[in-house]
């Protein structure tokens, strides 16, 4: 990373933070925790070549175009500025989200029809935790695998997904709840998600009959894994952040003892295990 970079960025965050601060006159220690966290992973992303990482958007502005903005005091989620979206910051906490936005989430986004400010981070959780097992594990994180293990739910209008019965298990201890989620968002350029998204209404959502495809080897293989905030060495290889520049020559991967093993195993959080680059 160039030293006029690293600057830029610097001078970006601490420029957004004064105005944070200053613009709240009551802030809980949790919510600048998650701006500091958001704005972290918003500049990690770096400027790289377009053919990087084939499943990450090519189409970013640069990251001065992307004018992230914080919320007025008494600015609702709902009344973002034109040309804007909004975020809310758990969707980068525990649902694990990541700019630049991967071609799974846009795909999720085009079948069920919802804006992404319309997702619950719980969903996101759902979404990006999927996305990682299908990865770490050599399976294609596809929206028809998904939808065998989820379905959409809809609650004072936002949209998660529940867990199917009769299918195997995935998701080993799933989140809880989120806490004062709705409160903690920012406003980014809506070009940054490069893909055009319509705000779906609140309507009944019909029932869909999938029989599990047991006699198929990626379904054999399919593991039920924690959600856990993942770090973001896991993020870089499972191709799910560009947190790293492509010209990089180390890799990152997960050991245990001094041994490579699987990267799905890092859900698991085990005392010996880490994650590390070769």
């Amino acid at each position: 990373m160039g030293i006029y970079t690293t600057l830029l960025r610097f001078s970006f965050l601490s420029t957004y933070l004064q105005n944070f601060l200053s613009s709240s006159s009551s802030l809980s220690l949790k919510r600048v925790c998650n701006c500091i966290l958001f704005f972290i992973i918003l500049m990690s992303t770096g400027d790289h070549p377009k053919d990087t990482v084939d499943e990450m958007s090519s189409s970013l502005p640069p990251l001065k175009c992307w004018a992230a903005i914080c919320p007025k005091e008494g600015q609702k989620a709902t009344q973002a500025p034109a040309g804007y979206i909004t975020l809310f910051s758990d969707y980068f906490v525990d649902g694990n989200f990541r700019l630049p936005t991967t071609k799974f989430v846009f795909d999720i986004l085009g079948y069920y029809k919802f804006h992404l400010s319309q997702l619950h981070p719980m969903g996101m959780d759902r979404i990006r935790h999927f996305e990682f097992l299908c990865q770490s594990i050599g399976i294609e994180p596809l929206v028809d695998r998904f939808r065998l293990f989820y379905k959409l739910h809809c609650s004072l209008g936002f949209y998660s997904f529940m867990q199917r019965s009769l299918v195997k298990k995935i998701l080993l201890t799933p989140l809880k709840s989120f806490h004062e989620w709705k409160s903690e968002f920012f406003f980014i350029k809506s070009g940054v998600i490069s893909v055009k998204m319509e705000f779906r209404s609140v309507e009944e959502i019909l029932p869909e009959n999938l029989d599990a495809p047991v006699t198929e080897i990626w379904y054999q293989n399919i593991k039920e894994i924690p959600s856990i905030q993942l770090p973001e060495r896991a993020f870089v290889a499972a191709k799910m952040s560009l947190f790293w520049r492509g010209a990089r020559h180390d890799k990152p991967l997960f050991v245990e003892d001094k041994t490579d093993v699987a990267l799905y195993v890092v859900a698991y959080q085990r005392e010996k295990g880490k994650m590390t680059t070769l």
